[in-house]
């Protein structure tokens, strides 16, 4: 019994699409620093997705994985951009690291309880980062986590006028609209910029 439940493992291994990604996927290249296999993986799970082979949501789980401090990652994440340096996939990644990475040096505390520092530092992080989100999306409108960024950014760094924020948010809802998509486009225009750190 346990050598059948090896091999329906296995099997079910074997039969897995080559295109799927996951965090546990994108962690392990990271490691690797397979820069290489990252941009390739992102382009077929980019196109599955839209394909509708997988879930949109695997997309940001793959992203969630480079959203950490551990200094293995922030490396990768680094070579990936110098390697393809006109990749969505790469600049993507940078914008949503540089967001976790200004959140975590922030805090959840008011402006009055933050170290003023900290404050500069959480705005440069996210000023960076928009820029990165923002050409993201402008070479790939349809990729999910690069709109998530958008979004998420727009939070903190109000960067895009009222009238470029909603055609944002009418594009992608017009092209690749998720429930994620349009409750991270209603978060972005909370007036309080005091965010707590979340990832999903």
């Amino acid at each position: 019994m346990r050598n059948l439940f090896i091999l329906l493992i296995a099997t079910l291994r074997l039969a897995a699409p080559a295109w799927a990604m996951d965090g546990d996927e994108m962690r392990a290249l990271a490691l690797a620093l397979d820069v290489d296999g990252a941009e390739t993986a992102m382009q077929a799970a980019h196109r599955a997705a839209l394909a509708g082979h997988t879930n949109q949501n695997d997309l940001r789980l793959a992203y969630v994985a480079l959203s950490v401090s551990d200094l293995r990652i922030s490396s990768f994440v680094g070579r990936w951009m110098v390697a393809y340096p006109r990749s969505p996939y790469a600049m993507t990644a940078q914008a949503w690291q540089q967001h976790q990475a200004g959140l975590q040096v922030r805090g959840e505390g008011t402006l009055r309880e933050t170290y003023p520092d900290a404050i500069a530092d959480f705005v440069t992080r996210h000023g960076t980062a928009m820029d990165f989100a923002l050409q993201a999306y402008a070479l790939a409108p349809d990729l999910i986590p690069a709109s998530d960024a958008v979004f998420r950014l727009q939070r903190t760094t109000r960067r895009l006028s009222d009238a470029d924020w909603w055609q944002v948010v009418s594009e992608v809802m017009a092209v690749t609209p998720t429930l994620g998509s349009l409750w991270r486009a209603a978060d972005a225009t909370e007036p309080q910029w005091a965010a707590p750190v979340w990832l999903g």
